[in-house]
């Protein structure tokens, strides 16, 4: 089959692959990073702050590198009510 003119689109990939900030989706690690320095700063618990930041985000930077989509099922999975309550 020839390719006729007009019928193809460029598609980028930034277009169909979600943003990641170390391996984790930009929102779960603006989320995870700001408990952490909520933790960290007013709290003065430095070590844990950062600690809990660094293993939470590896942790979804592996689930990610699983299923690029786990966030975004897991927060449809959550917000879904029981079906046997």
């Amino acid at each position: 089959m020839t390719d006729e003119e007009g019928l193809q689109v460029p598609l980028f990939q930034s277009l169909t692959q979600p943003v990641l900030y170390g391996g984790v989706p930009k929102t779960a690690a603006i989320v995870v990073w700001t408990a952490a320095v909520v933790l960290a700063l007013p709290l003065g618990y430095i070590i844990i702050g950062l600690g809990f930041g660094a293993i939470t985000q590896a942790v979804l930077a592996y689930f990610t590198k699983r299923d690029r989509q786990f966030l975004e099922v897991m927060q449809r999975h959550l917000h879904q009510p029981s079906f046997w309550t």
